[in-house]
């Protein structure tokens, strides 16, 4: 524990020497939402704000108070947001898993993720990001427990506070029918509703693509071959189509807890930049597939860090070839597991016992197969309890009692627990008949 927090101490020490760095954009959007003539014409007036409508609400409570308090402010609470949206990844690990998550593995994911969560609160300051993080942990989360409704509200939130949630709406697929168009309806309704004064206020609200990025040279566009000085026109249709459609494959294979994983990944193949709290939400989606992996394993959030880190030693004028190489294999490799690997599917888990709960099972298995043979029930004569003769009078023939008749059922309970069929034995002698009472006199 005392290692854990010295590596988070060391981490928030780092990200803090140039802290805050995109907090101006935040700032602008508070200002010119409270200030007229700006209001509802922020998006129009300022292309550059590429977030939703609850990212600026909160950016316009922040902004009554001064700019230096409310930069504190707001990096308080992106950090809490963070410890809510970890603590959330534990519920639904030990939700899933039907018990608490162990204190080794809790340790393993906080000291993988506090580096990338500290990057994007501390060192840019990305409010949106954080929000649009937490509410998809949150609506992840009662996906599991069959709250869909309510899912679909956080996923709203989600992509109220950045649009790049919209095709993780492919979750709610997973929702049973009656509650599934409810869920989407909730949605669309909440992700359409807060922007409708915006777009009525000011028709450049629509116009996201007047703002352009200019690409990287370690961009993953780069190393297919994209010659182009800043984005491209097709990048961001790309970005929702193929991310929806891989999402709507894994939520029909019942794996859509890897939903936000997958578009994430295919966000980050064809972004034009390779700021490096990217890889935040990227890792953050991670950890949510490996929590509910039948064993918990942390591959995909152990991935997501490696090459993280590697691209971060590599982002130098001589190497950003090969830092762009990294994120592509890195990309593809996640991908490829969320695809390929079964982890996540109700075979794997009943596959997934230790062995000594097959040692214990194959134990009680034998030993109820020695005592109760499974067998169907059967009537036999016991010769071991035929009554004893009745003694003869004078020259009188002697006649036997009727031989006691037993019978053995065998009765499978209910429901029976793992550890073999166990089976029950009942014996009921037969009353006999009135003609086998005649003893001769």
């Amino acid at each position: 524990m005392i290692g854990l927090v010295g590596w988070i101490a060391l981490c928030a020490l780092a990200a803090s020497r140039h802290a805050m760095l995109s907090w101006h954009y935040f700032a602008t959007a508070g200002q010119t939402l409270l200030t007229p003539p700006g209001g509802l014409h922020v998006y129009g007036e300022h292309p550059e704000l590429q977030f939703g409508p609850l990212t600026m609400a909160v950016c316009a409570l922040l902004g009554l108070a001064p700019s230096t308090a409310a930069a504190v402010i707001a990096c308080v609470m992106m950090l809490v947001l963070g410890l809510a949206a970890i603590a959330i990844l534990g519920r639904l690990s030990a939700g899933h898993h039907g018990g608490r998550v162990s204190t080794r593995t809790a340790m393993l994911y906080v000291a993988l993720l506090a580096p990338l969560w500290l990057v994007l609160a501390v060192h840019y300051g990305h409010l949106d990001d954080a929000l649009a993080l937490f509410f998809m942990a949150a609506a992840v989360a009662q996906g599991k427990r069959d709250r869909w409704l309510t899912a679909a509200l956080l996923l709203a939130a989600a992509s109220g506070a950045k649009p790049w949630v919209v095709p993780m709406a492919m979750i709610l697929l997973a929702a049973p029918r009656p509650a599934r168009l409810k869920a989407f309806t909730i949605f669309v309704v909440g992700t359409a509703l807060p922007w409708i004064p915006f777009v009525l206020a000011d028709s450049r609200t629509m116009q996201l693509s007047r703002f352009v990025i200019d690409v990287a040279d370690d961009s993953v566009l780069r190393q297919i071959g994209s010659l182009s000085v800043a984005t491209p026109t097709w990048v961001r249709p790309t970005q929702f189509l193929i991310g929806a459609a891989l999402a709507i494959w894994l939520a029909r294979r019942g794996r859509w807890v890897c939903v936000p994983f997958a578009v994430l990944s295919v966000r980050l193949l064809t972004d034009p930049q390779t700021y490096l709290y990217y890889s935040t939400g990227l890792a953050v989606a991670a950890a949510i597939a490996d929590l509910t992996r039948n064993d918990r394993r942390p591959i995909l959030t152990g991935l997501v860090v490696g090459w993280s880190a590697v691209t971060m030693l590599l982002a130098t004028p001589g190497q950003l070839t090969g830092a762009g190489t990294v994120r592509l294999v890195g990309l593809l490799a996640g991908i490829v597991v969320v695809i390929v690997d079964d982890g996540w599917s109700p075979a794997a888990a009943r596959r997934n016992i230790t062995r000594d709960d097959a040692r214990t099972t194959v134990t009680v298995q034998r030993h109820t197969q020695h005592v109760v043979p499974a067998r169907p029930a059967v009537t036999a004569t016991a010769p071991d309890l035929v009554a004893p003769t009745t003694p003869s009078v004078g020259n009188a023939p002697r006649v036997d009692e009727h031989p006691t008749v037993t019978t053995f059922t065998m009765e499978k309970l209910p429901d029976p627990p793992k550890l073999g069929e166990l089976w029950t034995r009942t014996r009921r002698p037969l009353r006999p008949s009135a003609s086998s009472r005649l003893i001769r006199r």
